[in-house]
């Protein structure tokens, strides 16, 4: 699965989280970690990402797990 986090402002967080009623578990995220079941690719920009608390915990779990980042400049492909 590519999960695509893109994201060019803070401000977009807001629209890319979407929290269960008791504010826990964001539903899409959670569908898109439950579906992979051999391989997992997420887009996004890290920091921006890692300003919301359930994306900061992504983030740290990816990295405390062997997780890979990247990071492009747009320049270099486009």
């Amino acid at each position: 699965i590519v999960l695509s986090l893109c994201l060019n402002h803070v401000d977009q967080l807001d629209s890319l989280v979407s929290l269960s009623t008791d504010g826990m578990v964001d539903r899409k995220l959670n569908v898109a970690l439950t579906r992979a079941r051999k391989h997992l690719v997420i887009v996004g920009n890290q920091a921006l990402l890692s300003q919301s608390d359930i994306y900061n915990s992504l983030v740290r779990f990816i990295r405390k797990n062997g997780g890979v980042f990247t990071e492009i400049t747009v320049g270099e492909y486009f």
